[in-house]
């Protein structure tokens, strides 16, 4: 089950960070997430109802923008003499210098710290999806006893 294309992205989602080479890759890694945090009733029960399904696809899209905004600053990034994931805001290739951005964004500390990243994901899914069941009538984000 695709959960959003990219003319959905644009057209509903009004996004517009992604490029449409780059979608398939991080819509992909969103639908994981998706799948891990409804425990793969999706996959099981589908939605059938058209507001379930936009929900489930601005998620998708929201994820993907934000993965792809880690995967932006991992690619811009370098692990320091701490083992940290800082960013780095400048190089010289003259006598090896490298400068690190001295700001933390929300992204160094979400890929520092793989809790922080889980709570992240879910609160956006939780976002999107709490109150939505699936066909079978069980809310998505519904865990079990």
């Amino acid at each position: 089950m695709v959960y959003a294309t990219y003319e959905f992205y644009t057209d509903k989602y009004y996004g517009d960070s992604i490029q449409e080479a780059d979608f398939g890759k991080y819509i992909s890694k969103a639908e994981t997430i998706i799948n891990r945090f409804t425990f793969n009733r999706l996959l099981k029960y589908p939605p059938e109802d058209e507001n379930t399904q936009s929900q489930i696809g601005l998620c998708a899209c929201d994820l993907a923008e934000k993965i792809m905004e880690i995967d932006k600053y991992l690619k811009a990034s370098t692990i320091n003499n701490k083992g940290e994931t800082v960013m780095v805001k400048s190089k010289s290739a003259g006598s090896e210098s490298i400068t690190f951005a001295t700001g933390e964004t929300i992204y160094a500390r979400l890929v520092n710290d793989n809790k922080a990243l889980e709570d992240f994901y879910y609160l956006t899914v939780k976002n999107y999806l709490g109150g939505y069941e699936d066909s079978s009538g069980i809310n998505l984000l519904y865990a079990g006893v």
